[in-house]
């Protein structure tokens, strides 16, 4: 029987909690509160671990102000995976390479500046439902699209403070510079400017000829869209971010790629250089 923990901790790690009878009707729950099934305790770890087929709005629910630490782990089959309702994170809150598969909703009112980053989102109903921050953004995410339209709204505290509650989503872009017979160009200079703020960054390619490469996590990291709730409607306004890109490099010719957009392709571009 699925407990309520309003105090106190869970740590899971390389674990399962899930229903003995993997369907709907077995779903794990308990008649209270929040709709059956509620993790609220002031600290949660949740590694390597999994949780699904959960009743409940906040099936697997990690209320996201509290010291909450999701890494590598499953959260599927459930009413909503994550829900959280405070204006900013606790510092010590990290959603990483998390998979939320086959939710009603997977992220429900998160709360303002939340960030998850490198997880997936696979087969749910809505991947989120934002009506009550200020800005969520998600950071090198697989994100296949729902099977029906993530929603938009302003709740009355996103009214009180006269917030717009926002999606941002970013991307770590690859771009890969080789010559004309398909060898690595080290030391090349990418130049990429444009995007949200009309930026510019600069970078060199390493001995594989990849730009965006750091401590062993590949991409440069770029605001791909922007989703903004729209008074009226329950479907947001978008804004899809270009960039230009310049590639130089001693010995060979410059070469551009104009209005590069990270949203429309994620994986980043390959470019051959002209001596």
């Amino acid at each position: 029987r699925a407990r309520g923990l309003y105090s106190g901790q869970l740590h899971m790690f390389n674990s399962k909690i899930t229903a003995l009878t993997q369907d709907a009707g077995h779903a794990l729950g308990a008649p209270f509160g929040y709709g059956n099934v509620y993790l609220a305790g002031d600290s949660i770890r949740i590694i390597n671990s999994e949780i699904s087929w959960c009743q409940g709005c906040l099936t697997a629910g990690l209320v996201m102000h509290l010291d909450t630490r999701l890494e590598n782990s499953v959260l599927a089959h459930a009413k909503s995976a994550l829900c959280g309702y405070k204006e900013t994170p606790h510092k010590h809150n990290l959603i990483t390479g998390c998979v939320f598969r086959d939710c009603e909703t997977a992220i429900q009112s998160p709360h303002s500046f939340l960030v998850i980053s490198d997880c997936r989102f696979e087969r749910n109903r809505r991947n989120w439902k934002v009506d009550n921050c200020r800005e969520f953004t998600l950071v090198g995410c697989e994100i296949q699209p729902p099977l029906e339209a993530n929603l938009y709204g302003r709740a009355a505290y996103a009214v009180a403070k006269n917030w717009q509650p926002q999606v941002l989503i970013k991307q770590r872009v690859r771009i890969a510079v080789r010559d004309q017979a398909g060898r690595p160009v080290t030391n090349a200079t990418v130049t990429i400017s444009g995007g949200m703020d009309g930026e510019r960054m600069m970078f060199q390619t390493d001995a594989a000829g990849i730009a965006g490469v750091n401590a062993g996590r590949s991409g440069i990291l770029l605001a791909a869209r922007l989703e903004q709730a729209a008074e009226g409607s329950s479907l947001p306004e978008t804004a899809d971010f270009k960039y230009d890109i310049r590639i130089q490099a001693e010995g060979y010719q410059p070469a551009d790629i104009a209005g590069y957009d990270p949203w429309r392709d994620p994986d980043g571009a390959t470019v051959v250089l002209q001596k």
